[in-house]
């Protein structure tokens, strides 16, 4: 094994066609840059169950997709529109893998309708104020989470 797994793993649907996926790697250090050999390998594959897109998901189920990245941030393009994803990644430095992250899920918006965004509304740096899901028939409810490092991050 290759250090510690990715962590803090976040998908956002872009388009319904796109998902734009950002992590950490504590193995960075507070630079967050990457100066070695390591890259990470994000996989990913359109899940099956009874929401939206449940159709076209079965049709593409089963296959796992891998994408190979050297940064902390990858946009995937090219995905079914109304299909649900999960998503994961690793770390692989010096042909050694670590574990994989924790895996997140995220729709594609059918064409025409537009993708899911958290709004955080802040009063202070320190106390969350609202949360404003935007209207779209994807959201099953907001979860809003305060870091250890003081930041606000919001998920569906």
């Amino acid at each position: 094994m290759s250090g510690p797994a990715p962590s803090r793993l976040r998908a956002r649907s872009l388009s319904p066609t796109a998902v734009s996926l950002h992590w950490t790697d504590a193995s960075l250090g507070r630079a967050r840059r990457i100066v070695d050999n390591r890259y990470y390998n994000i996989h990913y594959e359109a899940t099956t169950d009874d929401e939206p897109g449940a159709a076209a998901a079965a049709a593409a189920a089963g296959r796992t997709m891998s994408v190979i990245v050297k940064d902390l941030s990858v946009v995937l393009h090219d995905l079914r529109p109304a299909t649900r994803y999960q998503f994961k990644v690793r770390t692989v430095k010096d042909g050694l893998t670590s574990a994989f992250s924790n895996v997140v899920t995220a729709w594609t918006p059918d064409r025409g309708q537009s993708p899911i965004y958290v709004d955080v509304v802040t009063l202070a740096a320190s106390v969350a104020v609202g949360v404003r899901c935007k209207k779209n028939p994807y959201i099953h409810g907001c979860f809003v989470a305060r870091f250890p490092d003081s930041n606000w991050t919001g998920f569906v």
